[in-house]
């Protein structure tokens, strides 16, 4: 069950008297007419500085060939000179691997020289 109550018996924590005093100020209007026309412009201003003309997209298009041929052009040097430095980097490795292999051998037969048995003496 429900109690009812009466809603008059409660008041409003704050009530004003009085709650416009004088005229509404249209100010926010003007300002917002203002902000309107100043987009409006802006717009206009944007749209109309650069013209649409057709030799623009082919001229576009040459400056983007030419770049991408540059592009290509330093990208397969690039590649050049990574395969060069590869290469002289694998025969340095090379080189390493052969030199260490031969002193591995002189060391191994002075240490065969130096424990073989004398031979016998006639």
């Amino acid at each position: 069950m429900t109690v009812q109550r009466d809603y008059n018996e409660y008041p409003p924590a704050h009530f004003d008297e009085h709650p416009m005093r004088g005229r509404p100020s249209a100010a926010g209007w003007w300002v917002a007419a203002g902000v309107a026309v100043f987009a409006v412009v802006g717009a206009v201003s944007v749209l109309s500085i650069a013209p649409f003309s057709p030799a623009r997209p082919p001229a576009a298009h040459e400056r983007g060939v030419a770049q991408a041929r540059i592009d290509r052009s330093a990208y397969g040097h690039q590649v050049v000179l990574a395969h060069a430095a590869q290469a002289a980097t694998l025969t340095r490795v090379r080189a390493t691997e052969t030199a260490a292999q031969a002193g591995a051998a002189s060391a191994a037969s002075q240490d065969v020289s130096a424990t073989a048995p004398a031979a016998p003496q006639p």
